[in-house]
């Protein structure tokens, strides 16, 4: 594994609460990058399990930090690893992915060729159900695409933007407990900066929400929040579905 010539660093963001079970294994992956010109930056909400020794297990492996959050909310986490970044290419993961070992590389070529301000990839959902890969290979398609000139949006699970206009819209919005990520995507798009989508390699992401909630449960759910967001707004949507952050 060797850095790149054209020098494109990364500084790859991960709030993180109560994630002992999941973060080794993202952490795990990102040892394994063909592309490994980045750091890492674990924000955590003070949590009550081993999560920070997983990360610390890492030390020496990968350029690993962990910083602490008095608050307890992802916003508020990811900013704070933003603005202590080194580099000027931000990736926010979720701590339940797990990128394959060429996503980085991916990622750098995807940047370097049409330089966008911010991207997101094709949802992969780690299931050996049906059902997951139609109801994800369905919002890839028609949503994600689908939306992607006139509104677009991004999960949480991935979200990459360059650090200026990150910082130009004040990055994520510490009020907003659900839809924050397309909320971020929206305020960028509405500011003139460009999006774009990662389709191969997407990222593969832990369907434990899927497996909590029940699959009925969970598309009711996102359908119920995407129709108060396109109809009423973020805000409204906050009214609507309660925070999430750390549930599961």
């Amino acid at each position: 594994m060797s850095h790149n010539k054209s020098q494109l660093q990364f500084s790859i963001i991960i709030p993180t609460l109560n994630e002992e079970n999941y973060i080794g294994i993202l952490l795990q992956a990102l040892t394994q990058q063909t592309y490994n010109d980045f750091e890492v930056i674990v924000v955590d909400g003070n949590s009550d399990d081993a999560t920070i020794d997983k990360v610390l297990e890492f030390k020496g492996r990968i350029d690993v930090r962990v910083l602490q959050s008095g608050i307890r909310n992802q916003s508020v986490q990811r900013n704070i690893g933003a603005q202590n970044a080194k580099y000027d290419h931000l990736v926010f993961f979720d701590a339940d992915v797990k990128p394959v070992p060429e996503f980085m590389e991916k990622l750098a070529n995807k940047v370097r060729r049409s330089n966008p301000d911010s991207l997101t990839a094709w949802n992969i959902p780690m299931s050996k159900k049906l059902v997951d890969k139609l109801m994800f290979g369905a919002y890839n398609v028609f949503y994600l695409e689908g939306m992607k000139k006139f509104q677009p949006g991004a999960t949480g699970i991935f979200i990459y933007c360059r650090k200026e206009p990150f910082l130009s819209v004040s990055g994520f919005d510490k009020k907003i407990t659900f839809a924050e990520d397309f909320d971020l995507t929206k305020r960028l798009h509405k500011a003139g900066y460009s999006f774009d989508i990662l389709r191969k390699p997407g990222i593969h992401f832990s369907v434990r929400r899927l497996d909590k909630e029940g699959r009925a449960g969970f598309i009711k759910k996102q359908f119920k929040a995407g129709l108060y967001y396109h109809t009423k707004g973020v805000q409204a949507t906050n009214e609507v579905i309660k925070p999430e952050f750390g549930k599961f």
